[in-house]
């Protein structure tokens, strides 16, 4: 019967979401469409909006842009999970990056006997919470499961479905850190700072990651937002406390985002620690939209565009 509740769960996605079979079909063809007809498609069948890529206004719009038109070779290192540490090191500090347990060239080569009872498990390219097992207790982790969820998720290519060329040369590899939870809310929450032009403007905390996702946007007063993402809507009801060293994550995500048009800086906050996360260039890939009619224009407008690439007839 396993197999017949599986269709019945396939049929009802795509009844209630028919844009996934068109989706799925752009993605196995997808090396065979050049990059702007494929972004276009592809942000049509998501947004459910044409994609003026020659004259970009939305912020989603603007990611796609940047995707074709603003790429520096250190980008590679800031998207690779285990490479940006030392990027990220010798920007802000030590102390600031998660400890590395191990690290192996593939999944197979994963020693679990040299690893404490916590550790989480990363491979260097996921996005979006992809390729990471957390564990809690190594007594009680099924190792079969494990290496299943990690093998399925290091055949992930960022760059195939969103044209994310940051990713195309990040080295496949496994990597084990230290398992962060803060015991005071018994969560592991995300600050995750969105910066236009190298300056901080929103911050997105993310909870709840592995029960009922959420997220809620607030302004740099600590004021919440009226908004959220369709894809991981807010919940207006769940009261966050304002870190204490919130205006430090601020000058950190600052710093690291730095001469760059856009990207979003996560960190960690864990008991008033602050641990660095991720850079991420395009959120959702440039295809999320957002719960409130006029934020993506909004957004938008903060997103100043590199004069020399607009300079050369790009747009």
């Amino acid at each position: 019967m396993k197999w017949l509740k599986f269709i019945i769960r396939k049929a009802n996605t795509l009844f209630r979401h028919p844009n996934v079979i068109f989706i799925k079909i752009l993605q196995r063809y997808s090396l065979r469409i050049n990059d702007r007809v494929y972004l276009k498609l592809m942000y049509f069948f998501h947004v459910g909006k044409f994609l003026d890529i020659d004259n970009p206004k939305t912020f989603n719009e603007k990611l796609q842009w940047l995707k074709l038109n603003y790429i520096k070779p250190e980008f590679t290192t800031m998207v690779d999970k285990l490479a940006v540490k030392d990027y990220v090191e010798n920007k802000i500090g030590k102390e600031y990056v998660i400890n590395t347990i191990a690290i192996w060239n593939d999944i197979n080569s994963i020693d679990f006997n040299i690893l404490p009872d916590s550790f989480v498990l990363k491979n260097t390219f996921g996005g979006g919470g992809n390729g990471i097992v957390v564990c809690h207790d190594k007594s009680k982790l099924n190792i079969k499961d494990t290496l299943k969820n990690l093998q399925k998720n290091f055949s992930l290519d960022l760059y195939k479905y969103g044209r994310e060329w940051p990713y195309h040369n990040v080295p496949a590899k496994i990597f084990a850190e230290e398992c962060l939870i803060d015991l005071e809310i018994g969560d592991l929450r995300d600050y995750k700072f969105f910066c236009f032009n190298g300056k901080a403007k929103f911050c997105k905390v993310d909870f709840g990651r592995f029960s009922k996702h959420r997220a809620n946007y607030y302004n740099l007063n600590w004021e919440i937002q009226e908004y959220g993402e369709k894809v991981c809507p807010p919940d207006f009801d769940m009261k966050i406390e304002k870190p204490h060293n919130f205006y430090k994550m601020i000058e950190l995500a600052n710093n690291l985002a730095e001469g760059l048009p856009f990207v979003r800086i996560d960190f960690y906050n864990v008991s008033g620690r602050i641990y660095f996360g991720e850079i991420t260039f395009y959120p959702a890939s440039g295809f999320g939209p957002f719960t409130k009619k006029g934020i993506d224009e909004q957004w938008g407008n903060l997103i100043n565009l590199p004069e020399k690439y607009i300079n050369k007839g790009v747009i």
